[in-house]
Parts: structure tokens; C-alpha cells; sequence
């Protein structure tokens, strides 16, 4: 069997659904779902924290505040096993 060694680390800019943004002003990104289909497509996993916590925010207060989890480790599914 021959092993792939994808990895992609790093700050993708995208969320890849509501349950990744925070804030009264949050909505879903318009490439989330592209996203999504790479992942599936290169058989990614995405290595997440048990808790999942926003990397992004955008510095307001109150109805305007948005924070979002960007940063991720993606891995080839060969790569975990």
C-alpha cells in the first residue's frame, strides 16, 4: 500500500458551518461549501481540539462582534490510521 502524505496547516480563511462562528452578527461563509468538498474529495480529516474555539475575531463589541475558527491541520486519512 502506498502511503499519501497530504498535510495542510494553517489559516484556510473559511469555516465550514455555522457551529464554527460565534456572535450575534455570524453567518455562513461562502466558501464553506467548497471547503467541505476538498476535504471529502482528498479524503481529509480535520484534526480538531476536543472543544472547538473561535482563532478569529473581529475586535467589536456587542451586535457586531464575529469570531470564527480559520486555523486548521488537515491530514490525509492514510496519515491517521
Amino acid at each position: 500500500m502506498h502511503l499519501i502524505s497530504l498535510i495542510f496547516v494553517g489559516d484556510l480563511n473559511c469555516t465550514t458551518g455555522l457551529d464554527e462562528v460565534w456572535g450575534q452578527a455570524r453567518s455562513i461563509d461562502s466558501m464553506s461549501d467548497m471547503l467541505k468538498d476538498i476535504v471529502f474529495e482528498y479524503n481529509l480529516v480535520d484534526i480538531c481540539p476536543p472543544w472547538i474555539v473561535p482563532t478569529w475575531d473581529n475586535g467589536r463589541v456587542g451586535l457586531g462582534y464575529v469570531a470564527k475558527r480559520l486555523d486548521r491541520f488537515l491530514i490525509h486519512e492514510q496519515m491517521v490510521e
